[in-house]
């Protein structure tokens, strides 16, 4: 989503409408329309999805690895149960449309734009993603929502997530294959407890901040589009991502970027609008520490650059002063200089080596403070 500029973007008429209502105009009627809210428009178009369309995925889980949850409450046990459940999902067959040349390349735009991943999932995707209430709300009884320690210990282990999937073994029985399947394992645990919380809406939501909202967020901070084939690889890498967390391929948005970019958009109609909660969830994430590295007040204006002054004052973010915002175009700078740095391709290769390395350190420590005291993983059973 983004503001059009475009001339041959610009629609001659524009809609709007409230979150969980249905739209002015019929599907067919508002293609061609220019629609939004909170200063994010876009071109509606016959992809795009309304919520007649949407609403019922917010009654669909995941009945295979739900299933499977019923026969094993760890991820340990799913691995080594001789269920018929369990082994469906241990076992299933790889999509045959996966190419692995394809997801290596995936892995390898994550490593090339490694800052630029990190701050778009920070801003774009997490806190972007509190404007959500319904979102906003699933993680009421999370760590997110509850001690700075606590909600540092659960973005770090997002960040890891990520960082798995990008740089370690997606096939079955790799390490970030069976990091995947934990994922989904414990999405099955909150429908246990909730059978409408991780749903199939959510989740596609979910895919798509860590794979299109990426995109968005490289070619902003960078300042420039990357190519057409790096899109499609990073997109490609989190569509089979999508099928390992349990996302049916006729519902997967990563199978192409004119897709994804439909259905985000779609969904950002049908769910975004902040309360209260998502509105204090969004400032105690942007005021964890170390504040010191950048403080709140800098954190909240680069926020505003890469979603806009009209969601953050949804999220009743802080003003930007003067001396904020210099300070926030140098970061800016510093990101620009950074990717025009990358199209060099001896420092491209530096760069990807360096952004390689952070991972795989980041994965070690965050393996011995917080995941020290698992079980040690087992072989798959045959």
């Amino acid at each position: 989503m983004q503001r059009l500029a475009a001339a041959h973007e610009t629609p001659e008429r524009w809609v709007t409408w409230g979150a969980w209502e249905d739209a002015p105009l019929s599907k067919e009627e508002l293609v061609g329309c220019g629609v939004g809210r909170f200063g994010l428009w876009f071109v509606w178009g016959p992809s795009h999805l309304t919520r007649a369309e949407l609403e019922p995925l917010r009654q669909v889980g995941d009945p295979a690895m739900d299933a499977a949850y019923a026969e094993a409450r760890s991820v340990d046990a799913l691995l080594r149960s001789e269920a018929s459940s369990c082994r469906a999902i241990v076992h299933a067959e790889t999509p045959s449309w996966v190419d692995w040349t394809l997801v290596s390349r995936g892995q390898r735009v994550c490593a090339t734009y490694l800052p630029h991943v990190g701050l778009s999932l920070y801003y774009i995707s997490l806190i972007g993603g509190f404007a959500a209430a319904a979102i906003a709300k699933t993680l009421a009884t999370s760590k997110l929502a509850g001690s700075h320690r606590a909600a540092v210990r659960r973005l770090l282990g997002t960040g890891a997530f990520v960082y798995r999937v990008c740089s370690m073994d997606l096939r079955p029985g790799g390490e970030a294959w069976r990091d995947a399947i934990r994922v989904r394992h414990v999405h099955a645990a909150v429908r246990a407890r909730d059978p409408t919380a991780a749903n199939l809406e959510d989740s596609i939501v979910t895919l798509l901040a860590f794979s299109y909202n990426v995109i968005v967020g490289i070619e902003i901070l960078a300042g420039h589009p990357i190519s057409l084939e790096e899109k499609e690889a990073y997109l490609h890498l989190w569509r089979y991502v999508g099928s390992l967390l349990g996302i049916p391929d006729d519902r997967n948005p990563c199978s192409s970027l004119s897709r994804a970019k439909a259905t985000l958009e779609s969904i950002f109609m049908h769910i975004l609008e902040p309360d209260d909660y998502s509105r204090a969830l969004a400032q105690n994430i942007l005021r964890l520490p170390p504040q010191s590295l950048l403080p709140y007040a800098y954190r909240a204006a680069l926020f505003r650059v890469l979603l806009g002054n009209q969601l953050a004052d949804a999220l009743h973010l802080p003003p930007t002063t003067t001396v904020v915002r210099a300070r926030v175009a140098l970061v800016q700078l510093t990101f620009f200089v950074y990717s025009r740095l990358l199209t060099f391709p001896v420092i491209r290769h530096v760069f990807i080596a360096s952004h390689a390395l952070a991972m795989r350190i980041v994965l070690a420590a965050y393996r011995s403070f917080y995941e020290k005291k698992k079980t040690p993983r087992r072989p798959l059973r045959t």
